[in-house]
Formats: structure tokens, sequence, C-alpha cells
């Protein structure tokens, strides 16, 4: 049998996913099993780590959403709120303001520059969209006030149209 042989057979005789594949893959986990041992808690601290990874952003938002009530007779409506939201692909600034009492506007700002489309959402119903000029500047007028959503994401007549969004916002209150 020569270093190349699985089990006998020449390497390659066989198709992968085969029930040969899967017995010399159950032979592998469970000398792994025996020789190094992952910790028992291994699973359970991955997730707490990764659900931890984005607290401080999560806190930040969440007192941002809590002083917006709290501090409503203090400061008033009126005053506008700037927010930033960062992805992978681009990083967007946001202005929010009042129009009227439970009506606000966005204005906002995409880096790097780029003509995305910029849809606003209250859970899953779309409240507004509108397309980044080539400055990357966007306007939404007329939201009602409420936490919402932004996703920013390529036009149809882009070539990576199809790809997924370039950004989704956490929830933020306007």
């Amino acid at each position: 049998m020569s270093h190349d042989d699985v089990d006998g057979r020449p390497a390659g005789t066989h198709a992968p996913g085969s029930p040969d594949d899967q017995r010399l893959l159950d032979r592998l986990r469970a000398m792994w099993l025996v020789r190094d041992r992952p910790p028992d808690d291994l699973v359970d601290a991955v997730v707490a780590r990764m659900a931890a990874s984005d607290l401080d952003r999560q806190w930040e938002l969440l007192s941002l959403v809590h002083a917006t009530d709290r501090l409503a007779g203090v400061r008033g409506l009126d005053g506008p709120r700037t927010l930033t939201f960062s992805g992978d692909l681009v990083t967007v600034v946001v202005r929010v303001s009042s129009e009227a009492e439970d009506r606000r506007r966005v204005d906002g700002w995409v880096v790097p520059p780029a003509p995305l489309v910029v849809r606003a959402f209250r859970a899953a119903a779309e409240l507004a969209s509108t397309t980044a000029t080539a400055d990357g500047r966007f306007e939404l007028a007329d939201l009602p006030a409420g936490t919402t959503t932004l996703r920013l994401g390529p036009t149809d007549d882009h070539a990576d149209a199809a790809t997924r969004p370039h950004l989704v916002s956490p929830p933020f209150e306007l």
C-alpha cells in the first residue's frame, strides 16, 4: 500500500462523499477526540465572545435611544443628531432632524462616495428609498418618528446588484 492509497485503493478511485470517505472522516474524528479533545465549554465560549464582540456599539445605541425620550424636555426634539454607522465596505454618516412633531428628515453621506440605494425600514416595511449621488449625498424626508433601520446597497444598474447590501444599520430612533 503506497502513501497515496487510503483503504487499499489508489487515491482518486472513489467519488468524494462516498461511504469510504465518511468512514475515514469518522476514524479521524474519533482519533482527534482521544488525542486532542476540545474543551467542553468551547461552543458556549465562542458564542459568548461573538455576542459580546459588539456590545460597546449596541450599548451606545441603546443609550442614545433611551436618552432621546428622557432628555426630550431638556433639549427638545428639534435638535439634530448625528450618527455614524460603519460596515466592511462603507461608512455612512446621518443627521436626523425634526420636520414636524412626529416627522423626521435624514440627511446622509456615504464614505467612500458611491451612488448606492438607501432604504429606510421599520420592521419589514420600507418607509422610503432614495439613491445617493455620485458624491455620496442622500436625503430621506418626511419619515415617521420611531425606530428605523437603514440598508445601503448597489443600484440595479451596477454590475454587483446581486450582491449583499453594503451596510445594514442597527435600529436607531428617528
